[in-house]
């Protein structure tokens, strides 16, 4: 995939929403589809 290419059915986990992933989640999310996950421990 060349840099700037958009997927359209590209789907993005980021797991646990600390100092990095929370902005990283918010950021993947304006592109594409983005599940957040916050472990329960």
């Amino acid at each position: 995939m060349s840099e700037g290419a958009v997927v359209s059915d590209t789907v993005v986990a980021v797991v646990g929403l600390g100092y990095v992933g929370l902005p990283l989640a918010v950021e993947f999310g304006k592109r594409q589809r983005t599940y957040r996950l916050r472990p329960l421990a």
